[in-house]
C-alpha cells in the first residue's frame, strides 16, 4: 500500500507549493531628458525614421488629455543625461505590483517626458514591444501612457486592468 508524504495526496502538496515566478529582465538605454521641455513641445516633435519624418500620432479622443496628466515628481531640472531601464516582468502584472517591483529593485517609474524622449531616441524598441510610463497617469480617465506599434503611436491603458506579459516598464534609478 501506498504512503502519502505526511498524509498528503500529490495534489494537495502541489496547490500548497509556492508559485515559481521568473525573474525580470531589464534592458538599459543611455538617454538625455530635458525636464523643462513641456509635454505638448515633445508631442510636436518630429521624429526621422529610415523612411521619412513623422510626428506623434495621437489617435484619442479628446487631443487635450495631456492637460489632465499627473506625473511623478521627478525633481529634476533642464537636460539630465541618465540611463533609462526598460523592465519585462514576463507575465501580467498590475499597475500597482509593477511599481512596487520596480521600488524593490532600486528604480522609479518613468513619467510621460521621459517615455516621449526615449520614444524619439529609440524609435525602434515601441514597434517590438508596448512601453508603458507609469509615472504618468490621466485622471480623468484612470489611464497610464504607453507607446507601441513604432511610427510614433501612444497610447492610453488601464490603469486597473493588468497590462500584458510582452509590456516593458520605463524606470529610473531612485
Amino acid at each position: 500500500m501506498l504512503k502519502w508524504r505526511n498524509g498528503n495526496k500529490p495534489s494537495e502538496v502541489s496547490q500548497r507549493r509556492p508559485k515559481t515566478t521568473t525573474r525580470p529582465t531589464t534592458e538599459i538605454f543611455p538617454l538625455t531628458v530635458d525636464y523643462d521641455e513641456k509635454v505638448e513641445k515633445l508631442m510636436e516633435v518630429g521624429m526621422e525614421t529610415e523612411m521619412e519624418t513623422e510626428s506623434w500620432d495621437w489617435s484619442l479622443d479628446n487631443e487635450d488629455w495631456y492637460r489632465f496628466l499627473v506625473s511623478y515628481r521627478t525633481n529634476c531640472t533642464g537636460k539630465v543625461e541618465t540611463e533609462a531601464a526598460l523592465v519585462l516582468f514576463n507575465r501580467r502584472i498590475t499597475s500597482e505590483d509593477a511599481i512596487a517591483e520596480l521600488d524593490r529593485m532600486g528604480l522609479r517609474v518613468g513619467e510621460i517626458r521621459e517615455l516621449l524622449t526615449f520614444g524619439i531616441k529609440y524609435p525602434d524598441k515601441p514597434e517590438e514591444f508596448p512601453i508603458v510610463a507609469l509615472g504618468s497617469r490621466v485622471t480623468s480617465s484612470h489611464t497610464a501612457p504607453f507607446i507601441w506599434l513604432g511610427r510614433c503611436e501612444l497610447f492610453l491603458g488601464p490603469w486597473d486592468e493588468p497590462w500584458d506579459e510582452n509590456c516593458r516598464f520605463l524606470a529610473f534609478r531612485k
